[in-house]
């Protein structure tokens, strides 16, 4: 892990040797002296964007942030599942509980990062627990970015949000600090970038990304 501009940046045991950063180049774990452009060469630039942490971080919000600014679709796990059944999260958790949920989260992660067009992905928070998408979520054309705050924090978002979160139960802080101390390893050993979330906004967390150049905005020729 590499500490650039109080952000932090990783690159993973599958990830390209060098990746794009804000101030300098990652290369086998080791940063290079800054660019005085602030720019770096990599290797393999990822075409797909990935949000990842847990409920209430801000995914879909800054997601679609960044995806404006780069000219990309979003695709919202929650929102696509939705569309394509008719049901929320909420019915379907109630009609037929993970078993009628998780398959179609699946299928949806591994459409959004298919290598096909670029597209920007605000995962679902269990997105790690699931061994394909993880797969998926490592591949090189894929760029990963771990939105990380405190339980607390979270607790506060989630309840003060309509959307419905079944997963919660009546004591969502408790799950959400549980589901955060068995699940920050596991974001942070996936992301190219880890960006703590807790004071800034949706608009601020979206140009440090950006900055990030994790991936690049779209050629206006290609397509």
């Amino acid at each position: 892990m590499v500490a650039v501009g109080g952000d932090r940046y990783l690159v993973g045991a599958e990830r390209p040797a060098q990746r794009r950063l804000a101030d300098g180049v990652v290369e086998h774990g080791h940063v290079s002296a800054p660019q005085p452009t602030g720019r770096a060469m990599a290797v393999t630039d990822p075409t797909h964007l990935a949000l990842v942490g847990l409920m209430g971080s801000g995914k879909s919000a800054v997601g679609q942030l960044v995806a404006d600014r780069l000219g990309l679709p979003l695709v919202d796990v929650d929102d696509s599942i939705q569309a394509r059944t008719g049901k929320n999260v909420r019915d379907l958790w109630e009609s037929g509980g993970e078993e009628a949920y998780r398959p179609l989260e699946r299928e949806i992660v591994l459409e959004a990062l298919a290598p096909r067009e670029p597209q920007v992905l605000a995962a679902p928070g269990g997105v790690v627990l699931d061994p394909v998408c993880v797969h998926a979520l490592r591949q090189p054309h894929v760029g990963v970015v771990y939105l990380r705050a405190d339980p607390a924090l979270l607790t506060q978002r989630v309840i003060a949000d309509p959307q419905p979160r079944p997963l919660l139960g009546s004591n969502p802080h408790h799950v959400l600090a549980v589901q955060h101390a068995a699940r920050d390893g596991q974001y942070t050993e996936l992301a190219d970038l880890v960006l703590a979330v807790d004071v800034i906004s949706p608009e601020q967390a979206a140009e440090r990304v950006l900055a990030a150049q994790i991936i690049a905005a779209p050629s206006p020729h290609s397509g």
